[in-house]
């Protein structure tokens, strides 16, 4: 299925966006390199296997929101250095560390300062999701429309949940682009050895939102990469993207197998790099800086046309 395009002549929304205030930036990681990192840290700053136990970097997404939708962020672990905090709660009720597991994981391989791939973005949680069960339609859009009405630029927006393919997901998350904000969603994972076609689910056949879908991670280094078990690919795919250990939970707990969407935080750290480097660069223009820069050829290659990208940062 090709992906889905959408209209880029939708009128840019005129109201002016609600400022949220500027989170602490400590410590500082302008530029700098972390001796044995996580696995996914350690894969994306290197074009070819075996690792090399280091991540290196210079450029942290300082001054960038990163906004994510997800059941909940504990925007007080210890791994965010006080640059998270709650930007909405659109289902409301208690939030438990279960219902933060997932979130609080996905935010920590955006900008955790142990696990994180862009150390000095800040955070916004956007809780539009219920603890169990998958989120609807309804409750998709409402979080996608809050972050087109009041994210500060410049500005991330992060699903890691890929969703029933719906036309009004669909359209939230393209009239969100066309107002700036870059969209990093997962191509989600179908159950099976093989995965399905991304295209089929939504906003992941968004053409102009990046796809990422979950590299399996490769320790010995020899021959092509393969995607991981279950992992949808295809044509509405940009790029691959590992996962690892993040922080979950509140305080300081930490998850060494990953947590689901783990690699779409971790793109979605690469892309606050480059939008803190070129903020008024407009998503069409990131997008394509990120595959552009990915590695390719390491692949295994497939019959339904995935890319053969990987993602890369540095």
């Amino acid at each position: 299925m090709a992906r889905l395009h959408t209209r880029r002549s939708i009128a840019l929304i005129g109201a002016a966006l609600a400022s949220v205030t500027l989170l602490a930036q400590t410590p500082a990681y302008a530029a700098g390199s972390q001796p044995n990192p996580g696995s996914a840290l350690d894969r994306i700053d290197q074009r070819d296997l075996p690792l090399n136990k280091s991540y290196s970097w210079t450029a942290a997404g300082v001054n960038v929101r990163v906004y994510l939708l997800s059941s909940g962020v504990s925007v007080t672990h210890t791994d965010f250095g006080g640059r998270a905090i709650q930007g909405a709660d659109l289902v409301g009720g208690p939030i438990t560390d279960g219902c933060t597991t997932t979130g609080t994981g996905v935010a920590g391989l955006v900008a955790g300062n142990k696990y994180g791939v862009a150390k000095e973005a800040q955070v916004i949680s956007v809780r539009a999701f219920p603890c169990s069960g998958r989120p609807t339609a309804a409750q998709a859009v409402a979080g996608i429309n809050w972050v087109t009405q009041h994210a500060v630029k410049p500005a991330v927006a992060v699903l890691p949940d890929a969703l029933t393919a719906d036309p009004g997901i669909d359209a939230a998350v393209a009239q969100s682009i066309q107002v700036g904000i870059t969209w990093v969603v997962g191509a989600g994972n179908e159950g099976t050895d093989f995965g399905g076609d991304a295209c089929k689910l939504s906003p992941a056949r968004v053409v102009d939102a990046i796809t990422a879908t979950h590299l399996e991670q490769h320790p010995m280094g020899i021959g092509k990469e393969n995607l991981a078990a279950g992992a949808n690919r295809g044509q509405c795919v940009d790029l691959a993207a590992p996962t690892g250990t993040t922080a979950i939970g509140g305080d300081s707990h930490e998850n060494p197998w990953s947590v689901g969407g783990g690699n779409v935080g971790v793109t979605a750290g690469a892309v606050a790099k480059l939008v803190g480097q070129s903020p008024n660069s407009s998503p069409y223009v990131i997008q394509q800086q990120l595959k552009d820069a990915a590695t390719t050829g390491r692949l295994s290659p497939d019959t339904v046309g995935t890319p053969n990208r990987i993602l890369f940062t540095h």
